[in-house]
Order: C-alpha cells, then sequence, then structure tokens
C-alpha cells in the first residue's frame, strides 16, 4: 500500500518537471566559540532571537519546550532557510531552488550573513570529534524525538558531522536512470566523505534497531515503482519507535522518506521531484561549486 502512495507523490502533478531545471542547496556548518570549544545552545539561541530583523531575516518556525518558545528557523533576505540542526553546534543553510548559474552564489551569500550575524568562528572540518555532549540541554522536540528513538551516544555522534547537499529537479522518466548513473560514481563520493563511517556505525548502534539498509540503501532500480517498492520495505517511525505499517493510522511520506537515508534518494519538493545528493562532506565555502559539478557530471546531466 505505501509503495502505490510513494509512487502517486512521486509522479503525480510533476510530469512538466526538467531535469537539472533548478536545484537547491543545503549546507551544514559546525561553530565553535573563541576558545575552539563547540558552541553551545544558550549562543545558537542568542544568535537566532537577535537574527530576526537584521539583514532582512524573518521567523520561519518555532517551538515550545517547557513553556518558552524557541526561533527554530529563519528565512534570510535572499529567501534561504537557516535552521537548526541536531545539536546545539550544527548550523544548516537551504536555499529554494535555483538555476544552476545561481545556486552558488546564493548559498554563500547566506552563509556570509549566517557568520557575520553569528559573530562565532566555522570548525574546519567535516567532524567534530568531542568529550562533551553537543545537545543543547533543553533539546527541541525534533532532538528528543531522536534520543528516545536512537540513545544519547549515538545522536551526539552525528550531531557533530556536517555535510553538502544538493536536490536537483528531475523528471519520472528520468528519476531511476539519473540514480543508476549516481550510483556508478558512488566511489568518487565516499572518497572524499567521512561521514560514511559515522552513518554506519550510527545504524548499526542505535537503539532503534534499523535495518542495515536504511543508510545507503539499494543502488540499482528497474523502475519508479520498484525504487518504491523497496523504501517502503522499511518500518515507519513514530511514537519514538519504528512502527510496522499497519500499526500507524496516517503516514507523513515526506517525513519517512526524509528517515531514510540513502545514499540518493527521490524527494518532492513543492511540484517538482527531486533527487537528492547526500554523501558530500562540509569542506570550505570554495569546494561548494566542484561539489556541484560532481553531483551533476554524476547525474549524466
Amino acid at each position: 500500500m505505501r509503495a502505490r502512495l510513494l509512487y502517486q507523490l512521486f509522479t503525480s502533478g510533476t510530469h512538466n518537471t526538467v531535469t537539472g531545471g533548478k536545484i537547491g542547496c543545503e549546507v551544514e556548518t559546525i561553530f565553535t566559540d573563541h576558545n575552539g570549544s563547540p558552541l553551545n545552545d544558550q549562543a545558537v539561541t542568542a544568535f537566532f532571537d537577535r537574527a530576526v530583523g537584521k539583514h532582512g531575516c524573518m521567523v520561519a518556525s518555532t517551538y515550545r519546550v517547557h513553556g518558552r518558545e524557541y526561533v527554530d528557523s529563519i528565512r534570510d533576505r535572499y529567501g534561504s532557510i537557516i535552521s537548526k540542526e541536531i545539536g546545539a553546534c550544527n548550523i544548516e543553510v537551504a536555499t529554494v531552488p535555483l538555476r544552476r548559474a545561481d545556486v552558488v552564489d546564493r548559498v554563500r551569500s547566506s552563509l556570509d550573513d549566517l557568520c557575520c550575524v553569528l559573530g562565532y568562528p566555522r570548525y574546519g572540518g567535516p567532524i567534530l570529534h568531542s568529550a562533551d555532549s553537543l545537545l543543547p540541554l533543553e533539546p527541541s522536540p525534533r532532538e528528543m524525538e531522536f534520543l528516545a528513538l536512537d540513545g544519547h551516544e549515538v545522536t551526539n555522534m552525528m550531531a557533530g558531522t556536517s555535510s553538502v547537499q544538493f536536490t536537483v529537479d528531475v523528471s519520472p522518466e528520468d528519476a531511476v536512470v539519473c540514480l543508476s548513473n549516481l550510483a556508478t560514481q558512488l566511489p568518487l563520493f565516499l572518497r572524499e566523505y567521512p561521514q560514511d563511517a559515522s552513518w554506519k556505525r550510527y545504524v548499526l548502534e542505535s537503539k532503534a534497531g534499523y535495518r542495515a539498509d536504511r543508510y545507503g540503501g539499494p543502488l540499482v532500480f528497474t523502475s519508479l515503482m520498484d525504487y518504491c517498492k523497496h523504501l517502503a520495505e522499511h518500518k515507519v517511525i513514530s511514537g519514538g519507535r519504528l512502527a510496522e505499517e499497519g500499526e500507524v493510522r496516517s503516514v507523513d511520506l515526506h517525513q519517512f522518506i526524509k528517515s531514510v537515508w540513502w545514499y540518493f534518494r527521490l524527494k518532492r519538493y513543492g511540484e517538482t521531484l527531486c533527487v537528492e545528493i547526500r554523501p558530500q562532506a562540509r569542506g570550505p565555502d570554495d569546494a561548494i561549486p566542484s561539489q556541484l559539478d560532481l553531483a551533476l557530471s554524476a547525474m549524466g546531466i
């Protein structure tokens, strides 16, 4: 049943999507204080509070914990969403879908604004190893769900990783071909993706009991429906545990898709279908153009 719903989600109203027509970029960045320690939740909360109204930033979403409302994400003057990732020190910038010629400049402008208003240095690598907990003293509802599902140790480990991801428009007719093209180039991505080991440890050591292929996943599919069938084999996260399909009254398909961490996966963005290219580590800002070139050339576009 869920496979058919996923197929409908990926195909309904998306047949006018032009492969490679628009691209979105998500960049996670780990920040430290001026002494080199991971940035704490008080500093990050203060940043989001003071950022509102500066440089055209507006509140995009909030959450409430113990009667207090926190800013979870803001929309900057370029239309990018700046949000809290899992862990206090990790902040994500996500652009709106843009033409290939514009996406790199847009994300770098948003990153420049973020660093200017935040006022703290960024960590130089994609993985921050820390003996201290990177999770806030008052976790967000999303963080509390991961803690309940996975446990502190692996959740804290993943809070110290940062990546660059691209979402590229793809027509339903081209989707499986593009995924197959990406599969042949996987070694190029993993060569500079140290998080691969962290993700494998996360899936293995989580208290949730994930299937091993919930991360990475199958790479080659005979059709879009075949992709949906493989995806639908995984259990839904519900109420802090993995649940069988029949145990959940209704499934948020978008959230389900986000909880299956394949190297290359399909997702719906508004009226378009996208391929998300995930295994790219956060490096210097000037590496983002070459990372985009790799993603697109690997897709064959």
